[in-house]
């Protein structure tokens, strides 16, 4: 099972893995999250408290303390290896990461948390009949209320996975179920214990099929919302929420053998698609992140040019706009993770050239390379 961001069809899971970019994905399984140094490393998520305090993490973990970047030891797992795909920080001794801890033979759902200092293995509860399933994103409200989405693989079929925080334990809870063929869960945001946001795809009997998926929940149950379904397939990887009656999720579709970023707009009463620049023909987004209705960031990458380069576009309340952003490799650059804490500070994350970590830093005029451990 290769360490991608989901069980898509083929072409899309090999996009959003970075796999149409570089002629190889990432290292199969992934490494263990641990501060020791790794042979390949990238990172997937970042989430940001403050100008001082920042997870960022993939194969391994991340922190910024106001002056640099520190590898973290991850938790000690037996018998597997740990991948991260997202994180999630409520305050200095409290944050979540969610991934897999994976086999040969096996993937199966992870979920760490920091105490403040250090991460432990959380019980996650178990997935039926699947040997293969993993969290792709993770969301939390406070100490007593978070979400953990993904997917697991049953019969052939995949099917959405959700788990919720409750302040004591982590427990399974149902999906909108959005039909017999199968779906996946990429992304997660929430506002409040009676509203949240999850993103993904759907699955349609044809192997080469998939329609953009969005659900909320209303304090009582997950329900399907109609998204937008542009161009042959698509799918949603991001979702990030100011209120009630602001909302935005990301990701890409298809339009016959090329690419486009695809951003989805929520007003409160229905998703709709404002346009966003695709100077290129094989443009992804993979994150999105929101400090106002008029400061919203995705990221991903560009890969028509000489070499594949990273994608940063911003909302100013009126249109979206390509930010220059660094390509430091002449190899690959790609970014998977954005986090805002003001106008005139964000973080994005990735890899570049043959899998290092890439971390940049936005200061309000430009993007930078910040200096990364691993």
């Amino acid at each position: 099972m290769p360490a991608v961001r989901s069980r898509f069809p083929a072409v899309l899971a090999a996009l959003a893995a970075g796999a149409l970019l570089v002629s190889s994905g990432p290292p199969a399984l992934g490494a263990p999250a641990t501060a020791a140094r790794a042979a390949s490393a990238q990172l997937q998520g970042v989430a940001a408290l403050s100008r001082s305090d920042a997870w960022a993490v993939g194969s391994v973990i991340e922190r910024w303390n106001g002056r640099r970047w520190r590898l973290v030891p991850g938790a000690r797992t037996r018998g597997c290896r740990v991948y991260l795909y997202g994180v999630a920080a409520r305050s200095a001794s409290l944050a979540w990461a969610v991934g897999y801890c994976g086999t040969a033979r096996s993937h199966r759902p992870v979920i760490e948390r920091w105490n403040g200092r250090r991460w432990s293995v959380q019980r996650s509860p178990g997935t039926p009949a699947s040997s293969l399933s993993q969290l792709n994103g993770v969301t939390a409200t406070s100490a007593s209320s978070a979400w953990a989405v993904g997917e697991y693989q049953s019969r052939g079929h995949t099917f959405p996975l959700i788990e919720r925080w409750n302040g004591r334990t982590w427990r399974r809870q149902g999906s909108a179920a959005p039909g017999p063929h199968g779906a996946a869960l990429e992304g997660v945001t929430a506002l409040s214990r009676t509203s949240a946001w999850a993103v993904g795809v759907t699955l349609s009997a044809s192997v080469v099929r998939s329609r953009s998926l969005i659900e909320h929940w209303n304090g009582r149950s997950w329900r399907q919302q109609p998204a937008i379904s542009p161009g042959g397939e698509n799918v949603l990887v991001g979702v990030t929420a100011l209120s009630r009656a602001r909302a935005w999720a990301a990701g890409v579709y298809s339009f016959g053998s090329n690419f486009g970023t695809l951003v989805e707009s929520w007003d409160g009463t229905s998703w709709s698609e404002p346009a966003t620049p695709g100077p290129d023909l094989q443009d992804i987004l993979l994150a999105i992140a929101a400090r106002s209705s008029s400061d919203v960031w995705t990221v991903g990458g560009r890969a028509s040019l000489v070499h594949p380069r990273t994608l940063i576009q911003h909302w100013n309340g009126t249109t979206w706009k390509v930010v220059p952003s660094p390509s430091p490799s002449s190899l690959q650059d790609l970014l998977q993770g954005v986090a805002v804490v003001t106008s005139r500070y964000a973080w994005a994350v990735g890899y570049r050239g043959h899998y290092q970590t890439l971390i940049e830093r936005w200061n309000g005029t430009t993007w930078t390379v910040q200096p990364s451990p691993s």
